[in-house]
């Protein structure tokens, strides 16, 4: 996933709106009398999930998995498997 900021839309979104916060000094006499607006609090929150089309090779992935354990072979080690995809596509020795 790519995430870009464009800063002109960000210039553009602080310019719309007030700031969040005002800070204000309490050790100074007299206190300083400020009139401001409170800002709405907006919620937002992320989703986090996988395509479709990689969800559907996941399932895949653990269904070939199963058979292979299912079916009394035991499951390659990463060596081994590396071995026999060179073999697969003709890089074997």
């Amino acid at each position: 996933m790519l995430l870009s900021i464009d800063s002109e839309k960000v210039k553009e979104q602080l310019a719309k709106t007030s700031p969040a916060y005002i800070v204000t000094p309490s050790n100074l006499e007299p206190p300083i009398e400020m009139t401001y607006e409170l800002p709405s609090a907006e919620v937002h929150g992320t989703l986090s999930g996988m395509p479709p089309d990689l969800e559907r090779a996941h399932e895949r992935l653990w269904a070939l998995r199963n058979r292979i354990i299912h079916s009394g072979r035991k499951p390659l080690s990463p060596q081994e498997l590396e071995r026999e995809i060179d073999e697969t596509r003709g890089r074997g020795l």
